[in-house]
């Protein structure tokens, strides 16, 4: 029999809302019929925020992926890995960029370029 992960993030949520001493205490002070009252109120509650708090956890998720999508995208390429998506020679790349048959790479400083990974895959459909 598995863990039921949900009942167990509710009764989390729920002592961090009433402490196990603050609700004996309340029961105590106004006896065992205020139970059913207490505990209804304290699992909508604790489902509430656990709900809330799987909700900004997925769009930080969201947001992490969709930046990480970017940066690769916006990742420049030697000739050297651009072959090997390729499956051909450097050489190959550098007559296929002559050809027009690559896009042209981006000049990173005086001695090197890169091709954006962006446009490799467009053109390949394949990931490294």
């Amino acid at each position: 029999m598995g863990i039921d992960w949900n009942k167990q993030r509710t009764t989390t949520v729920r002592e961090k809302l009433l402490p196990a001493q603050d609700e004996a205490r309340i029961i105590k002070q106004y006896g065992e019929a205020i139970r059913p009252v207490l505990d209804h109120l304290l699992d909508e509650k604790a489902a509430e925020l656990a709900n809330s708090y799987d909700a900004s956890w997925r769009k930080l998720g969201e947001y992490l992926t969709a930046e990480t999508r970017e940066q690769t995208a916006q990742q420049l390429l030697s000739h050297e890995e651009v072959a090997r998506m390729l499956g051909s020679s450097v050489a190959t790349v550098k007559r296929m960029v002559q050809d027009g048959r690559l896009p042209k790479p981006v000049q990173i400083s005086e001695r090197r370029i890169g091709h954006r990974y962006a446009d490799i895959k467009k053109l390949t459909g394949k990931d490294r």
